[in-house]
């Protein structure tokens, strides 16, 4: 499988697993109001691919726009779903999965804002 085709293919499950999952909601409370967050709690995720140099990495880099990862690698931030942490860890999550199935070295990450 090409990388386009194999990022189709992690793309389409990451939209399937962010779109199954249904987040918990959440009340933020300050200065006498509330505001109900039907998306759960906000965040961020994203997927690394390691090493940097591995031919998806580059792929990455050059077709999606990735930048280097902290740590190494090539990272690939989702910005889809709002601020809903849950829903861009699930798309995180399955993409990372597919690419892994696939033999290449990707893991998800995340973390609340």
């Amino acid at each position: 499988m090409d990388n386009a085709a194999l990022h189709a293919a992690a793309h389409k499950a990451g939209q399937a697993a962010a779109e199954a999952l249904i987040p918990r909601p959440m009340m933020v409370v300050g200065g006498g109001q509330r505001w109900h967050v039907p998306d759960g709690v906000c965040g961020f995720a994203w997927v690394i691919v390691r090493p940097g140099t591995s031919p998806y990495a580059r792929w990455m880099r050059k077709a999606l726009g990735t930048r280097k990862a902290y740590e190494g690698g090539e990272e690939l931030w989702i910005r889809d779903y709002n601020q809903s942490y849950e829903r861009k860890m699930a798309y995180a999550r399955a993409y990372a999965e597919v690419l892994q199935k696939s033999g290449i070295n990707a893991t998800a990450g995340g973390r609340l804002d």
